[in-house]
C-alpha cells in the first residue's frame, strides 16, 4: 500500500466514524471505528528477503499490496467493531501465513510486524476412490474413498493433489504461527502451548477441496523430541486439537487426541486425531499463566517508548505471547506460570536487549494484577546524537496526537495531545522523516538536515525545530460551520461534515504545495 493509499483508508475511516455518530439516536449500536498501519518484511526461514508475496486484510477495509524484490510492506485497514484485524501473506511455493494483530479492534494502531515464511509441501497426487496416504517428513493425512468433496458439495471422485506443510513450533518455525492464542467459551481467550501442527490444502481441478459433511481425515502430528517423555502412549488428550479461524486468526475446537506410536519413527510416540475440516491444525494444551510487566524507554533520552511490540518466547516450553506498550511505554504481558522465557521488544526497526525471566508460580494474569516487574527494556537508536522536535498538524489543521515520526536512521517518536514530537537522529546528515497518522493530508515524507550540534529528546530546545501542517484558521471554522445550517450541529449532519472536511483537506494540501 503506498502512502497515498494509506491517505486514502484514513478518508474513508473519517466518514465512517462521521456516519457513526449520526446514527447514534437509531436503535442499531454505534460501532468503534480505527485505523490500523502495518510496516514490516517478509523473509524465508534463511532470512532471506521474500519479494512477490502478496498481502491482504481478511477482515479489514485495505487494498492488497505485494512485497517489492527486499520483502518490505506497507499495509493497513479500517477495523470496525470488536474484530482484531487479520493480515494473510502468501507466495505460490510457499505456505500461506496468517497474523492476527491483537488489541487493533476498533482503535487506530501504528505496527510494525515482520514475517516468516516456509515453503509449501510438495504436492501429491492420489486416487479419492482407492484412498492413500500422504506423508511430509513426519506428519501424514489418510484418505479413504469418500472423505473428499468438491466446491458445489458432490463426493469427490479420480485425482486430488494434497499438499501437506507441517510446522514445528519448537523451532523457529514457531514464527509461522498467526498466534497462541484460542477462543474457548466465554469472553477471554486463552494462550496455548503448542507441540506440533500442519497447514493442510488439496485441489482438484484447480479448486480447493474439503472433507465430505459426516467424515473425517486421521492425521498423524510428530512430537518433538524434547517433549516425548511428557505424553504415554494410550493417553487421550482432550480440548488438544485446535483449527485456525481464518477470519479471527485465533485457534477454535479443542478435540481430543490420542497418543500412540509413530508410523514414520516407531521409536517416537506421536499424537493421531480426525479432522472434520481443512485446515492448519495445532495439538496444544492450554497454559497456566502468569504475567510479567514492564516499561520500555529510550536507552538515550529515558522517555517512554509508546506502542512498542513485546514478545515472550518460551525458553523450556512451545509458546509465544505478545502485547503493546500503552501511551506511557508500559506494558503487560501473559506467560506461562513457573516456566523460563525471554523477553525482548522493537519499534519501528529498533530492538531491546532480550532477556531471559523466571517467571513466578503464582496463577494470575493481567487483567487480574499482582503480576512480576521486570524492568525497563531500553530501546537504543545507536550513533543517534542529534535530534529535530516540532509540531505536527493534521488535513483540519488540529494536533495530530499520537501521530508515529519514523526517521531512515533508526530513530522514533511520536506525538502528543499539543502535536509536539522529537526523533533522535545523527548529527548534519539528510535525514528522511515519514509521519503516520497525520490524517487525510498525502504531504507524509521530508528530507531534513539534522543539526551539526549534539541534542537531546531530554531537552528539545537543542533539537531543530519544524512544524508540519497548518493550525486551523478561523476562515476554515466559518466555511465548515456556515455550511452546517442554522445550528443543525456536528451529529445530524455528520455525512456532510465528513464531506466539508474533506473539501476543507484538500485546500489545504492545494495551499500547501503552492
Amino acid at each position: 500500500m503506498s502512502l497515498r493509499q494509506i491517505a486514502s483508508v484514513r478518508l474513508f475511516a473519517l466518514a465512517v466514524t462521521f456516519l457513526v455518530a449520526d446514527s447514534a439516536a437509531r436503535p442499531a449500536a454505534a460501532q468503534s471505528v480505527g485505523i490500523t498501519v502495518v510496516v514490516g518484511k517478509v523473509r524465508d526461514l534463511g532470512g532471506n528477503p521474500l519479494g512477490g508475496v502478496l498481502v491482504e486484510s481478511l477482515n479489514g477495509i485495505a487494498a492488497p499490496v505485494v512485497t517489492p524484490a527486499d520483502g518490505s510492506y506497507i499495509s493497513g485497514g479500517v477495523n470496525v467493531g470488536d474484530t482484531d484485524l487479520v493480515l494473510r501473506f502468501t507466495k505460490a511455493g510457499y505456505a500461506r501465513v496468517l497474523k492476527r494483530l491483537a488489541d487493533t479492534a476498533g482503535r487506530s494502531n501504528f505496527l510494525e510486524l515482520d514475517v516468516v515464511m516456509k515453503p509449501a509441501g510438495a504436492a501429491r497426487t492420489i486416487d479419492t476412490n482407492a484412498g492413500g496416504v500422504v506423508a511430509e517428513e513426519k506428519t501424514l493425512v489418510t484418505v479413504e474413498p469418500g472423505d473428499l468433496s468438491n466446491a458445489d458439495g458432490s463426493v469427490r471422485t479420480g485425482a486430488a493433489d494434497v499438499m501437506l506443510t507441517p510446522i514445528d513450533p519448537s523451532k523457529e518455525e514457531i514464527e509461522l504461527f498467526p498466534s497462541f492464542e484460542a477462543a474457548k467459551g466465554g469472553d477471554e481467550d486463552i494462550i496455548l502451548e503448542s507441540f506440533s501442527a500442519v497447514d493442510i490444502v488439496i485441489m482438484g481441478d484447480g479448486q480447493m477441496l474439503n472433507i465430505a459433511p459426516g467424515r473425517t481425515l486421521r492425521v498423524e502430528f510428530p512430537i518433538p523430541d524434547a517433549q516425548q517423555d511428557l505424553f504415554n502412549v494410550g493417553e487421550l488428550l482432550e480440548d488438544f486439537l485446535w483449527s485456525l479461524n481464518e477470519t479471527t486468526g485465533k485457534w477454535e475446537e479443542g478435540l481430543s487426541v490420542v497418543v500412540g506410536v509413530s508410523s514414520v519413527d516407531p521409536g517416537k510416540k506421536a499424537f493421531f486425531g480426525d479432522i472434520p475440516h481443512l485446515s492448519t491444525w495445532n495439538c496444544d494444551q492450554p497454559l497456566r499463566t502468569t504475567c510479567l510487566t514492564g516499561k520500555v524507554v529510550d536507552k538515550t533520552t529515558g522517555l517512554p517508548v509508546p506502542g512498542a511490540a513485546v514478545t515472550s518466547r518460551g525458553v523450556d516450553y512451545n509458546g509465544q505471547s505478545t502485547a503493546r506498550t500503552n501511551s506511557d511505554g508500559v506494558f503487560c504481558i501473559n506467560v506461562k506460570r513457573g516456566a523460563q522465557s525471554r523477553l525482548s521488544a522493537n519499534a519501528f526497526g529498533q530492538r531491546t536487549q532480550t532477556i531471559t525471566v523466571d517467571s513466578q508460580n503464582t496463577a494470575t494474569d493481567c487483567f487480574r494484577g499482582g503480576c512480576q516487574s521486570v524492568g525497563n527494556l531500553e530501546i537504543d537508536p545507536i550513533g543517534n546524537s542529534a535530534c529535530i522536535s516540532g509540531v505536527i498538524y493534521n488535513a483540519l489543521g488540529l494536533p495530530a496526537s499520537g501521530a508515529a515520526v519514523i526517521s531512515d536512521k533508526l530513530g522514533t517518536g511520536r506525538a502528543d495531545e499539543l502535536g509536539r514530537f522529537c526523533v533522535s537522529v545523527p548529527p548534519d546528515v539528510d535525514v528522511k522523516l515519514t509521519f503516520f497518522g497525520i490524517g487525510l493530508g498525502d504531504e507524509t515524507e521530508m528530507v531534513i538536515r539534522s543539526p551539526s550540534s549534539n541534542g537531546s529528546c531530554g531537552n528539545p530546545s537543542a533539537c531543530k525545530q519544524i512544524q508540519i501542517g497548518e493550525p486551523i484558521g478561523p476562515i476554515d471554522i466559518d466555511i465548515m460551520c456556515g455550511a452546517c445550517g442554522n445550528g443543525a450541529g456536528f451529529v445530524a449532519t455528520g455525512g456532510l461534515m465528513a464531506l466539508l472536511f474533506v473539501q476543507a483537506a484538500r485546500r489545504r494540501i492545494r495551499s500547501a504545495k503552492r
